[in-house]
């Protein structure tokens, strides 16, 4: 994390570090400056003048000194002390509008009339006014007639806000999404309740994404004091700003953004209370889900059995982001024992809030229950951390057909249909809810790409063995001939800590010793473009038994060996990792990216692809020739050109897809 927004646990580390610089170089004022600042951050006020002390008597000149010192004194509520050292700051520097907000605020929380023309001052300086300003200078205002006013003053400047509205004398508050139409009286903030006025609110946690959809998105944070939330965005192509927001207080905020643009990219800062807690910032952005359907290229990251909170984890971190810099995911998926050891929310804050701020702010997450998750969730209740802490779909919100839980469920995005089952705690019998509603949803699903996952293995021989744990089992027999009759194209699943990859198969539901590769191995290749060439399911149309890849990723925080011998896999490796899939019209490719950033393995699923250039050049025969001929045609800009890909455009990846595809369709192929 960097700037503002700071955990504690993240404050204590950077003031941790800054304190062992400054034992290596004690004459370095700004390092004390900084420390200060951190220990403002996290309310130890004393220890934070001590630092501005010594600050400033290494370096006297220091200018922002009387401010940063300001600062300090606003957030400790010593209102009086704040004013008179504003004061100095404002005087010294009349148009610098920081100033002159932290003496208003220093003058209302000390109780003076002046306060409301230091807001007044301020509003006609500043930029990105948010509703809480406007709160502030409704309440520094002597009477109700001129709070009113100034509160009707930030409706016409950023809309009818339920912030706002609320608290004027006789508003009429409408409720957009449920239709509904309120009148409620001003709320005076004299009666708010004890610690929501003038107290600074801290983010400890996020905030990140959850369930996007072509139209909406999920924003959630948490602060260590209850109170109000809102996120103000505006798409990056425009700079007309938007705000949704609640008046509930709470520590754990759940925003859900609506009526947005499918493939937009967004930014966004969060607020609660009277601050924000965030800025507009290049990482504070997110993308909406394209429209159900499209073919547009899409990438996902896939992490398994993450949560050891540890250099392993950050390792397999790091190598993801230095891999797909200029180009990350656009969505990624947690296949399990996100926290370990009990995924408590505390294991939960090291294990996943710690070590991926970063990613988590951008790229929605979507997640699966492992079994060191569920010593402390319930799924019949739906209770505990891991169903505290994610917002899944459970009424097809986001595609498919409605669970009614966040246990498993289902979604679409682009033109892949997501399947997350249980395969911990709920049942998992043939006739089960959850087996039931798999075979509804799947009837249902319309999307070219069916991708399951979840997180005990059909089939593993690492740590744990798919022909002796009972979970394991069950999901091999139950489950899996369910997804591989309604066309499943790609299984994940973590458990085990390691990495084993399938060849393309079909219909193997008993243990290892009966893999029948002549009657159940669908292609037994390697499915790697440039060996033995991509796995290829010939229909367009998505079918069942045209066979499926299975792949453990459960090695993304850890690896633990075993005999790594199942025969339907083509590779296996007690390896540290992570999957990064890349999906655009019929082409699927999956990549296993090592914690030092080399691709260990890479498999391509080409879908639906019969086209392949015809006798070209005359010689009587479908070869190498006319394959060469479609190439420079394609550099030239020539004709035969075919949009193989039905991405509505005729492109490179049309070339790609040729190239691939042609040792398997296309007869005499070089």
């Amino acid at each position: 994390m960097t700037g503002s927004v700071l955990g504690h646990g993240d404050l204590a580390d950077r003031i941790e570090d800054l304190t062992t610089r400054i034992e290596s170089t004690p004459d370095d004022a700004r390092l004390y400056q900084r420390r200060a600042d951190l220990h403002r951050q996290h309310g130890d006020f004393d220890r934070a003048l001590a630092d501005l002390d010594r600050a400033t008597a290494l370096q006297p000149e220091w200018e922002d000194e009387p401010y940063a010192r300001g600062r300090i004194l606003l957030d400790a509520r010593r209102w009086s002390e704040a004013c008179d050292v504003l004061d100095e700051v404002c005087a010294a520097r009349p148009e610098f509008v920081p100033g002159r907000l932290a003496r208003a605020r220093a003058r209302a929380g000390a109780g003076r009339e002046d306060a409301a023309a230091e807001y007044a001052f301020v509003a006609s300086h500043a930029q990105g006014l948010t509703p809480d300003f406007f709160i502030e200078w409704a309440d520094a205002m002597p009477t109700v007639a001129q709070s009113d006013a100034i509160l009707q003053r930030g409706v016409e400047a950023l809309g009818p806000l339920v912030t706002l509205t609320s608290r004027l004398s006789h508003p009429v508050v409408q409720n957009v999404s449920q239709g509904q139409v309120t009148t409620q009286p001003r709320v005076d903030p004299a009666v708010l309740p004890a610690g929501h006025r003038m107290e600074s609110v801290r983010l400890v946690r996020g905030p990140y994404l959850q369930m996007v959809t072509p139209d909406s998105i999920v924003v959630r944070w948490r602060t260590d004091i209850a109170s109000p939330s809102y996120v103000a965005y505006r798409s990056t192509s425009e700079d007309r700003r938007r705000w949704v927001e609640s008046r509930e207080l709470t520590t754990e905020h759940s925003v859900r953004l609506m009526d947005l643009d499918p493939s937009m990219t967004y930014e966004y800062f969060i607020g609660t209370g009277r601050q924000r807690l965030t800025q507009w910032q290049q990482s504070y952005r997110f993308t909406t889900s394209p429209p159900h359907g499209s073919s547009v290229p899409r990438r996902l990251w896939i992490i398994g059995d993450s949560g050891t909170a540890d250099g392993n984890a950050a390792a397999v971190r790091d190598a993801y982001l230095t891999h797909t810099t200029g180009n990350p995911a656009d969505l990624w998926l947690m296949l399990g024992d996100n926290a370990y050891n009990d995924g408590t929310d505390e294991q939960y804050q090291r294990a996943v809030f710690e070590m991926y701020p970063e990613i988590l702010r951008s790229t929605p997450l979507f997640s699966t229950m492992g079994n060191h998750d569920g010593y402390t969730a319930d799924s019949a209740t739906q209770t505990g951390p891991y169903y505290e802490i994610f917002t899944l779909p459970t009424q097809g919100e986001a595609g498919g057909v409605a669970s009614g839980t966040e246990a498993y469920y289902s979604f679409d995005y682009a033109n892949i249909h997501f399947i997350c089952l249980d395969s911990y705690e709920t049942d998992r019998a043939p006739d089960s809810p959850m087996l039931t509603w798999l075979k509804r949803d799947l009837a249902e699903a319309t999307g070219d790409w069916i991708i399951a996952f979840w997180h005990h293995p059909a089939y593993t021989k690492g740590s744990h063995d798919s022909d002796q744990e009972y979970r394991l089992i069950e999901m091999r027999e139950y489950a899996v001939p369910i997804l591989e009759a309604g066309g499943v194209d790609l299984m994940l699943s973590g458990h085990s800590h390691s990495y084993e990859r399938s060849y393309l198969v079909d219909g193997h539901y008993g243990n290892s010793t009966t893999f029948a590769p002549e009657h159940m191995g669908v292609d037994l290749g390697s499915g790697r473009p440039l060996a033995h060439g991509p796995y290829v399911k010939p229909n367009p149309m998505r079918t069942g038994r045209e066979g499926s890849v299975s792949v453990v990723a459960g090695s993304s925080g850890k690896k633990s060996g075993g005999s790594l011998d199942h025969p339907m896999m083509f590779i296996s490796m007690n390896e540290l990792g992570s999957l990064i899939m890349d999906v655009h019209g019929p082409l699927l490719e999956v990549s296993f990216l090592d914690d030092h950033g080399a691709v260990r393995d890479t498999f391509t699923i080409i879908k639906g692809i019969g086209s392949c250039p015809g006798d070209i050049d005359g010689d009587g025969t479908v070869g190498g020739g006319d394959l060469s001929m479609v190439v420079d045609a394609w550099a030239m800009g020539g004709t035969g050109r075919t949009d193989v890909s039905r991405d509505g455009i005729t492109d490179g990846l049309d070339v790609q897809i040729i190239l691939a595809n042609w040792g398997e369709v296309c007869s005499g192929g070089g």
